[in-house]
């Protein structure tokens, strides 16, 4: 059985089931379909087949800690507005 997904095929890919009912898919089905934790997936019976449809690819990044020569530093996940981060910090005093 080969495991079509994109404009891929993926022969012979085979994911096996554990005792808790979960699978790992293989990293290239994620890489293809852009799947990351958080991602929800939607599992549907046709005929003797199970199709499996990304409903939610993957959640916003979040953001991280780096640690840089002058110690930790936040980074987020998107440029930040200048403008808006002197606002909010405007509201402290």
């Amino acid at each position: 059985m080969d495991l079509v997904c994109g404009k891929e095929s993926f022969p012979d890919m085979t994911a096996v089931l554990t005792s808790k009912g979960q699978v790992t898919i293989p990293k290239a089905v994620r890489d293809d379909f852009a799947l990351a934790a958080g991602a929800v997936l939607d599992f549907d019976r046709q005929g003797a087949e199970m199709v499996v449809r990304v409903l939610k690819p993957r959640s916003r990044p979040k953001a991280r800690i780096v640690r840089t020569p002058r110690g930790l530093r936040g980074v987020a996940p998107e440029p930040v507005d200048a403008a808006a981060v002197a606002a909010a910090l405007a509201r402290f005093p």
